[in-house]
């Protein structure tokens, strides 16, 4: 039987050595840099990808001089998003609707849902129940989440029409509120996600 009194290893005390700089060079987080193999693999699992102490962007490439560049959720770029969103709204159910009252309101509706109605539903129906987008999900997402898309599509029609397409304003309000949202466009591939250690 193990006696209750069996001598301890000696406590070590912790060192300078023991805390390091994760790898991101702009980062100023320190991490425990512990010897247990167990602890070490979920501690680089969960290396962090936001420079937490100031709230910089690790995505854009820092300036010469200065503060570092706000990430695309900050909350500043999600309010001038808001902005744009809102004066759409304005000027479509507002101005266009009431004030001057030629805005077809079913085309209207149908642009508001076109950047989804268009990239799900051919995605969903080619996933056949799985929960992976096809290769080419993300492609077809994102150009119709984008203005690179919208912009020659309504300054094209526009000018066929020899008229502005007040209707296609509801597809730049969609693009702007999934800004206001947090719903950005799509990686070519799927975001591996970390697990923590049990």
């Amino acid at each position: 039987m193990a006696s209750v009194h069996q001598k301890q290893p000696p406590a070590r005390v912790a060192t300078s050595n023991d805390f390091e700089i994760p790898a991101c060079s702009d980062s100023l987080i320190m991490a425990p840099n512990l010897s247990t193999d167990h602890y070490s693999s979920g501690l680089s699992e969960r290396s962090p990808t936001v420079n937490l102490t100031n709230g910089a962007s690790l995505d854009a490439q820092p300036p010469k001089s200065g503060h570092g560049f706000l990430p695309l959720n900050s909350t500043l770029y999600r309010l001038e998003m808001l902005t744009i969103t809102l004066a759409t709204l304005v000027v479509l159910f507002y101005w266009r609707l009431f004030v001057v009252g030629d805005l077809n309101l079913p085309l209207t509706i149908f642009w508001i849902l076109w950047p989804d109605l268009g990239s799900f539903i051919p995605i969903g129906l080619a996933m056949h129940g799985s929960k992976d987008w096809p290769s080419w999900g993300p492609r077809l997402y994102n150009t119709l989440h984008t203005f690179l898309a919208w912009i020659p599509v309504f300054t094209i029609w526009s000018l066929a029409t020899n008229s502005v397409q007040w209707p296609l304003l509801g597809w730049a309000g969609h693009i702007t509120a999934d800004r206001t949202v947090g719903y950005y466009l799509r990686a070519s591939k799927k975001q591996e996600h970390a697990h923590s250690p049990p």
